[in-house]
């Protein structure tokens, strides 16, 4: 073997041990509702993105909803497709004090789902090392603070600000409703670490050297795919399964601190509305097995609108919903639910409508 053969063998084995073995030897640690310090709200930031008008208005409508709140933070960014026109944007942006920062899409081609392959835009919320900390939900979400006046809900507007301060690195909650039931947190991590977080809303401390990192999971480039053979993009990857990727590597060699978020709080799908079963749900606290949409909604700060094969919210007027969704069995409706569920799972989308109607911009 010539020299150079030699000196190349070496360093691939040396490149190997150092990303592949790292830590090695430590067990893995998962930070559950970590633990908060106090932060500066003035560097830190309440990012989405978006990719079309119908993303944008629901940005806007969602940072208009945190300055209602009286959020603490001083940053809203909205990371915007850099081809729009975003014109009639402006006067909002300059009202409510938003951020309009255009941006090249982060794409991939050739997905089995082609209308997500611009969601990897959000793994730019990583690079932004301009703010020390920021929270990302996706724009398709409602923040919520619901309370009850004479037994009827009342919607106000609400931020998330306790997020800010968390001491780990990175905190998700959990993806509930594509795991198995299971009351033990740890064993379902092992269980599914393909699908274990669910990334409609993030803590981050940006790093350049995450964003870089993640980016290999995309990308492939190819001396890591040389020695990352399981971890190379399938045309069914998208930003959630990339992340969990990334931080099921982290995990193990605990190269990062990794919380989690109690997602009856920050990650309940609209779409558990309209459950019957709810034992997904109620996995990891099997102490409160007992669904009660009203009780239930007052402890949710976050929606996230996912009612496949229902359309989303936006698209559908609240009084067009009855060939999709009734509790009639007579109706014929595609959906059928309590009456408990209907009535709530309605007023989430009128609270929605409600706002829509006072800053959706044509």
């Amino acid at each position: 073997m010539k020299y150079w053969e030699i000196k190349l063998v070496v360093v691939l084995i040396v490149y190997f041990c150092i990303t592949q073995l790292g830590e090695g030897g430590k067990p893995p640690k998962l930070y559950i509702e970590p633990s908060r310090e106090n932060c500066r709200y003035n560097e830190t930031a309440y990012v989405q993105y978006a990719t079309n008008k119908e993303y944008l208005n629901l940005a806007m409508m969602n940072f208009i909803n945190l300055r209602e709140s009286n959020t603490q933070v001083a940053n809203l960014v909205v990371l915007f497709n850099k081809e729009l026109n975003i014109g009639k944007f402006k006067p909002n942006a300059e009202k409510y004090n938003i951020t309009m920062n255009g941006v090249d899409l982060l794409q991939r081609t050739k997905l089995n789902q082609p209308e997500w392959d611009d969601s990897f835009t959000k793994l730019y919320i990583f690079n932004l090392t301009q703010y020390s900390e920021i929270v990302y939900f996706d724009s398709d979400s409602l923040l919520i603070n619901a309370t009850t006046n004479k037994h009827e809900l009342v919607y106000h507007p609400t931020n998330l600000d306790e997020l800010f301060g968390l001491q780990v690195d990175i905190a998700m909650p959990r993806a509930y409703w594509i795991q198995p039931s299971s009351q033990d947190l740890y064993q379902a991590k092992l269980d599914n670490r393909a699908n274990f977080f669910a990334s409609h809303v993030i803590y981050a401390r940006p790093n350049p050297r995450i964003f870089n990192e993640i980016m290999r999971y995309v990308n492939n480039p190819w001396l890591w795919s040389w020695n990352h053979r399981n971890r190379l993009f399938r045309p069914d990857d998208y930003d959630m399964e990339i992340i969990n990727r990334y931080l099921d590597d982290q995990w193990k060699l605990n190269g990062l601190k990794i919380g989690l978020l109690n997602h009856s709080v920050y990650g309940v799908l609209s779409g558990e509305f309209k459950q019957l079963d709810h034992s997904r749900y109620f996995s990891s606290s099997p102490s409160s097995t007992r669904w009660n949409s009203g009780e239930i909604l007052q402890k949710i700060k976050l929606i996230h609108f996912s009612n496949a094969p229902i359309p989303k919210p936006w698209l559908l007027h609240p009084d067009e919903m009855g060939p999709w969704i009734s509790c009639n069995p007579a109706s014929g409706s595609l959906v059928l639910v309590d009456c408990d569920l209907l009535h709530h799972w309605t007023w989430i989308h009128r609270a929605f409508f409600s706002l829509q109607q006072k800053h959706w911009i044509k």
